[in-house]
This record gives structure tokens, C-alpha cells and sequence, in this order.
């Protein structure tokens, strides 16, 4: 069976924050995949968003993993001009799950964001909601968070709505709960504080190994 990873940073493994050129220390779920005799490419890259790791689909392939990032990351500042937050959230997600349904075989697993159905509800058969909620059960995760790259866009709206600022409020602080797991639980989100480490990616994989059984 050959397998196909596509996603974010998260899709990428463990990361050595420690080290100045910022480097992957331990290919994550591909590794572990490889040690375990599965064909396996992965095209995802660090700081791809959802449009991005879609696109990024190509060739043959019998499965395929996609890592969920935060939705606001692909935003235009067209959408949040006209846009509150979280209705932005709810369209995109809606999209590219229908997107993913078109693929036959599926493994959806939440990274940075946590996986949430909409309108839409994908007929996707693997799904690992939220990767810090495996890892660290009593945490509860949420389908997005704050990130640079939506952060340059929503500081220039202008006049935007009160229902608008108080999205925008919590998101940072529901985002400040998920940097302060990663910074805290040295035992699964070290050396780089911001992604699992191998340890915690084993306890996803394990589970993955589960679920795939199942079928």
C-alpha cells in the first residue's frame, strides 16, 4: 500500500527548537510508517495551510493522511473585511472537507487545529480529531488558532464589528491554552514546545495503527 502525507508543519514529525536552523529531528508518523515496511511520501511542508496541502496532492497513491491546520491561515482580507472570524472558519472547513471526501481512502487527523464538521459532514473513515487531545486527554483543543500569517491581515480591518473584536479575543485566548500545554508538557512537546515530539507521535500512530485494524 502506498501512502501519501500531506499537511503542515505537524505533518512533518519532531522539531528541534533548540537548534538555530530550526531543523526536523524524527519524521513523525512517516517514520514511524517506514520502520513498519509502508510506502510512504510525504509532501507536506512546514507552514502550508489547508489550500496548500490539498494542492499538494498528486501522483498515485492508496492513501492518503492529511494533517488539519487552522482554517483562518488560508483567509484573504478580502473574506475577514466582510467576514466575522469564525464564519470564515465554518466555510473554508466545509469546503475542503467535501474536497477530501472525493478521495476513496482517508486518514483526517487534527494538528495545530482541531478537526470540527460543519454543514458539511465528510464520509471519511479515519479520523483523529485533535492530536494535543490524544496525547494529553484532559486537554480540551479548538478548530483554530492564532498564526501569523492571518494575524498581518485582521490587525489592518478597519471598523471591524463588536461580534468581529470578541472572536478575534477569544481565538488568542482559547490559542494562549494550547501554547502553554505545548510549553508545559515537556514530555510531549519538547525540544521545540510547539509540536508533539516522538513520544507524543507515538501515541498517535499507535492509535492509527488501531483504527486502521478496525476496517
Amino acid at each position: 500500500m502506498r501512502i501519501l502525507i500531506t499537511g503542515d508543519s505537524w505533518s512533518q514529525g519532531e522539531w528541534d527548537g533548540l537548534n538555530v536552523d530550526y531543523r526536523v529531528t524524527h519524521k513523525g508518523i512517516e517514520q514511524y510508517l517506514l520502520d513498519d515496511g509502508y510506502d510512504v511520501v510525504n509532501v507536506g511542508q512546514g507552514g502550508y495551510n489547508n489550500v496548500e496541502s490539498f494542492n499538494a496532492i498528486k501522483g498515485e497513491f492508496d492513501h492518503l493522511i492529511f494533517f488539519w491546520s487552522d482554517p483562518l491561515r488560508q483567509a484573504t482580507w478580502e473574506e475577514l473585511n466582510s467576514k466575522n472570524p469564525l464564519q470564515v472558519i465554518e466555510e473554508h472547513t466545509d469546503y475542503y472537507m467535501e474536497q477530501l471526501d472525493s478521495f476513496p481512502s482517508v486518514t483526517l487527523i487534527g494538528g495545530c487545529a482541531k478537526i470540527k464538521y460543519y454543514n458539511y459532514v465528510p464520509n471519511i473513515k479515519y479520523v483523529i480529531p485533535s492530536m494535543s487531545e490524544l496525547i494529553v486527554p484532559e486537554f480540551e483543543d479548538t478548530p483554530y488558532m492564532t498564526s501569523h500569517e492571518w494575524e498581518d491581515i485582521w490587525k489592518n480591518i478597519k471598523n471591524p464589528s463588536t461580534q468581529w473584536k470578541q472572536e478575534i479575543l477569544d481565538i488568542n485566548d482559547q490559542t494562549d491554552k494550547k501554547y502553554k500545554l505545548w510549553q508545559e508538557r515537556k514530555d510531549y512537546f519538547w525540544p521545540d514546545g510547539y509540536h508533539p515530539n516522538r513520544q507524543g507521535i507515538r501515541i498517535v500512530y499507535d492509535h492509527l495503527l488501531s483504527l486502521w485494524s478496525m476496517s
